[in-house]
């Protein structure tokens, strides 16, 4: 109001008879059109950004990430040359770092030289278990034998006494038997001494009555003769009577000898069942033989276990000397190098890292923004660096669970008060176009700016069923 009576005034003022001017007007019509372009252009621009963040997920939160291998001795040692540099490429299997072999060299020997030990041991403990084995068979073969031999001279003394005995028996009879035929060769004597001394009495007797012609010679004589007989058959009696004296004296001695050869035969069974009694017991520890064979076959797998520990010592010694040249494991670039000439390392001591060339974007999104993404859906992707390069990827997975259940000291929401935190859920995002821009790096932990388009789900979950999302770029359908 003010300005049309302003307006007013400016036209009551000019001069009378002069036509108005027409560029007030004109410059309030641009001003209107202008404002109303600009009101539309904001309009379309809004609904346009609005329309396109209703289908597209971003957050800045979200970095580069790679494989990072730290290298580290396996042992420990003196560095004696360095053989990468800071930001080289090096290839799978070269050579990074040289550790001094000399203690290492030394270990080998000792433990080749320990191999050797036990091996040997290992040769005469076999030797000693063929002599055991050898010997142990010898002293059975031997204890059986004498066993047998044993039991033979028990036999043989047991015959010997029962021959002894039975002669002994045999001796009595005789003895018995000369016995009666003296008492029978005395009874003869005593009839022929009677008849003798009988005749001879009639012989006197005759020779008297000779004399006196009571008998005639003829008598005379038959009586001498008669007594001559019965002389001779009183010293064939007494004959008989001494030969059977004799013949008992004979047997008497003989039964002393039987006798004395059945003690010497009791005595030899005795003897032979002591002899028994040792060979068996002899029989009996040479049975621990193949014990003592089995104790050597033992001590022989010891000595096999002792052959194998020595060459695990050597195994781990030559480990320990390849070890000293460190190489790397994996390809990629050499970064944060501390490894020196002359620097003694411990063994798991970080010396440097080995980048790879394939990286990714993990992107910690809103858990109110996870709700659409899924595997498979295409993504830009803006480097902080490099703010007019913009590179194509698509979503490779969804980390199950957030970043918070992965800390140091996760949160215990069920104890002390409770405070209601939007957490953050990893997504690991995939690049499937290289920079084109020469220069362009891609490292890890560079902030990038992703953008996911999360307009179809269902065709996410389709291209994600008919390829391998690790595989790279997704298939468009």
């Amino acid at each position: 109001m003010q300005k049309t009576m302003t307006n007013s005034n400016e036209i009551d003022s000019a001069a009378p008879g002069t036509k108005p001017s027409p560029r007030p007007a004109s410059r309030r019509r641009l001003i209107r059109v202008a404002s109303a372009v600009f009101l539309i252009a904001a309009v379309a621009y809004g609904g346009s950004w609005y329309w396109h963040a209703l289908d597209h997920e971003s957050t800045d939160n979200a970095f580069v990430e790679g494989h990072i291998s730290q290298v580290s001795p396996r042992v420990s040692g003196h560095i004696v040359a360095v053989k990468a540099e800071d930001n080289q490429w090096v290839e799978k299997g070269t050579v990074l770092v040289e550790l001094d072999p000399a203690d290492y060299e030394i270990q080998l020997n000792a433990a080749l030289a320990a191999l050797r030990s036990a091996q040997v041991a290992a040769l005469m403990r076999d030797a000693d278990v063929d002599l055991t084995a050898i010997a142990s068979q010898s002293g059975l073969n031997d204890a059986r034998a004498s066993v047998d031999m044993a039991l033979a001279n028990v036999d043989v003394a047991k015959a010997q006494v029962e021959t002894a005995q039975g002669r002994c028996r045999e001796i009595q009879v005789q003895i018995k038997t000369a016995r009666l035929d003296l008492d029978f060769a005395k009874s003869q004597e005593e009839a022929a001494r009677a008849e003798h001394f009988r005749n001879l009495a009639d012989l006197e007797r005759f020779r008297h009555m000779e004399k006196t012609q009571t008998v005639s010679r003829q008598q005379v004589d038959h009586m001498a003769a008669a007594a001559d007989m019965t002389a001779a058959n009183l010293e064939a009696a007494q004959k008989r009577v001494r030969a059977k004296e004799t013949m008992i004296q004979q047997s008497m001695a003989a039964l002393a000898t039987a006798e004395n050869q059945l003690v010497q035969a009791r005595a030899q069974v005795k003897a032979s069942q002591s002899k028994l009694e040792q060979s068996r017991a002899g029989w009996q520890a040479a049975q621990a033989g193949p014990k003592q064979v089995d104790q050597s076959r033992t001590m022989t797998g010891t000595a096999k276990a002792d052959i194998e520990k020595a060459q695990a010592q050597v195994d781990q010694a030559r480990l320990n000397l390849a070890h000293t040249r460190i190489i790397a494991e994996t390809s990629g670039f050499i970064s944060n190098r501390s490894a020196e000439p002359g620097m003694f390392v411990q063994k798991g001591q970080a010396l440097m890292a080995l980048v790879s060339k394939d990286v990714w974007v993990t992107a910690n999104f809103k858990e109110t923004q996870v709700a659409r993404i899924r595997p498979g859906q295409p993504a830009l992707i803006r480097i902080d660096t490099y703010p007019d390069a913009v590179i194509k990827g698509w979503v490779d997975s969804i980390q199950h669970g957030t970043g918070a259940c992965f800390s140091l000291l996760p949160a215990q929401n069920a104890t002390g008060n409770f405070v209601k935190v939007v957490q953050r859920i990893p997504v690991k995002i995939r690049i499937s176009q290289e920079p084109t821009e020469p220069g362009l790096l891609l490292i890890p932990g560079m902030s990038v700016i992703p953008e996911i388009d999360v307009s179809d789900p269902q065709a996410a979950m389709t291209s994600e069923s008919s390829h391998s999302p690790r595989a790279g770029k997704p298939k468009k359908s």
